[in-house]
């Protein structure tokens, strides 16, 4: 599959290679896409050094004095596990995934970059229009499909990745060599995949560039951290370049492509010119999954136009029920649940969705305030049946409302504000020597009227000052 530059200028555009998405610059309903997060500083050994020259009038041999340290960037390169945000599709599950690239998210946003594709004799690749030094990540999703066959996931240690326990006919990442405090013991997974299979379904070198990606989300917009109090997330993310087969079951495997330009296929598809001779090449797993993409022969819209003029309203069929009090409930779109109440009786009620086959009760212009969901019960003392559809509602409706961060902290502000008040105007009687007891049996009594407008916004409505009354 190749990818063209028209598709990523749907991103972000970011020629400054060194900017600094770790600071906050997004909007709460905004995503900013870059092109990648570089580290300071790669994964690897590093040297300084550093040499001081002194001269003068009265040093016929200058002797310069020299010193130097070693350190290294080390990265995770065997077990990422707690490094991955989320992938998708999720794991084992069946949907309509036929347009959908198989994709790893980072929760480290420089992750993806951290290693090179290239090995210290390769040649970077290609210049594009819009960067003449693009930086593509080690890492690629490969998709297998059931028919391929799949790969076997082989359970192993880092010396299965190094001579001699690599078979002749298997390419491993040419040089592999163990970096600063890793160990051939680690554990690891890793998968052996037919030359021709991988050149068929591997990402070229130039593909690599645009399968990854940095972004910045606001929390409200991703799976695991609505609630954070952090406005803003930053990631990193990997993705595949081929589409599944519907009604077959495929295996997403993310795998380390550290080194390996010169083994990816080049752009016409044909392999790559440093795989020798060899019949296999051996890959590093870092995170395998499957899932099921459905043959899904119509979607959301055409099954909804196809509904016409003919369809049925949303109820319960009425046509093997005697009771006629019963079939009215069912024609208004009722359906009756279990009930348990609040004192631990069981009871049966109706209920009914947003999505009735009549004209429900309007509360858009009623100035009723209602404290808690009980206070929408409906009672038939007829039939000695609860109508619970207002109260789940209302239910359903806080719930909601609570989830949302920003309301829930605007919430906890005005109730703190609230009470602040309240002891204020307390102080404020008992600064008049009032009696301490009447101050509390007026506030007991009125609490609006003992808090008189002061506690209230100019602007409240008085919807809002009665239900701030009803507490």
């Amino acid at each position: 599959m190749k990818l063209n530059e028209k598709r990523f200028r749907e991103f972000k555009d970011m020629s400054d290679k060194n900017k600094n998405i770790l600071a906050s610059s997004t909007a709460p309903t905004e995503t900013i896409f870059y092109e990648n997060k570089l580290p300071a500083l790669s994964v690897g050994n590093y040297t300084i050094e550093v040499e001081h020259t002194v001269s003068g009038t009265k040093i016929n041999e200058p002797n310069p004095f020299k010193a130097h340290k070693y350190f290294a960037v080390q990265g995770r390169r065997f077990s990422i596990t707690d490094l991955i945000d989320h992938v998708y599709p999720p794991v084992n599950t069946d949907g309509d995934y036929k347009n959908t690239l198989p994709h790893v998210v980072f929760n480290n946003p420089s992750y993806a970059w951290q290693r090179s594709l290239y090995a210290a004799s390769d040649s970077p690749v290609g210049a594009q229009t819009y960067n003449p030094n693009p930086t593509p990540s080690w890492l690629a999703v490969l998709l297998f499909d059931q028919a391929d066959p799949m790969p076997t996931i082989t359970s192993g240690t880092a010396a299965d990745l190094m001579s001699p326990n690599v078979p002749a006919t298997t390419y491993c990442y040419g040089d592999f060599a163990l970096g600063y405090g890793e160990k051939s013991s680690q554990p690891i997974q890793y998968i052996d995949v037919p030359l021709d299979l991988f050149t068929s379904i591997a990402p070229s070198a130039d593909d690599m560039i645009w399968l990854s990606h940095a972004r910045e989300v606001a929390v409200e917009g991703t799976i695991n951290h609505s609630n954070d109090a952090d406005p803003t997330k930053k990631y990193c993310t990997v993705m595949g370049n081929r589409l599944p087969t519907p009604g077959n079951k495929s295996l997403a495997v993310l795998v380390s492509l550290e080194g390996m330009k010169d083994v990816l296929p080049d752009s016409e598809g044909n392999p790559g010119t440093g795989l020798g001779s060899n019949t296999t090449i051996r890959l590093l797993v870092l995170k395998s999954w499957t899932y099921n993409c459905i043959n899904a022969t119509e979607d959301f819209k055409s099954l909804v136009t196809k509904l016409g003029a003919g369809a049925g309203p949303l109820q319960v069929p009425t046509e093997k029920v005697a009771s006629s009090y019963v079939v009215d409930a069912l024609d208004l779109g009722y359906t009756a649940f279990n009930h348990n109440t609040r004192k631990g009786a069981s009871t049966v009620s109706w209920y009914h969705g947003p999505f009735v086959p009549n004209k429900s009760d309007d509360f858009s212009s009623s100035n009723e305030v209602h404290a808690h969901s009980d206070s929408l019960l409906r009672y038939d003392p007829d039939t000695g049946m609860f109508d619970v559809s207002y109260a789940a509602a209302w239910q359903i409706g806080q719930l909601m409302a609570l989830h949302d961060r920003q309301f829930a902290m605007s919430l906890y502000d005005w109730k703190k504000s609230f009470h602040q008040a309240l002891i204020q105007a307390i102080n404020e009687k008992l600064a008049g020597n009032d009696d301490v007891f009447q101050v509390i049996a007026d506030f007991n009594e009125n609490p609006a009227k003992f808090l008189s407008e002061k506690v209230f916004h100019p602007g409240l409505t008085q919807e809002v000052k009665k239900f701030i009354q009803s507490i």
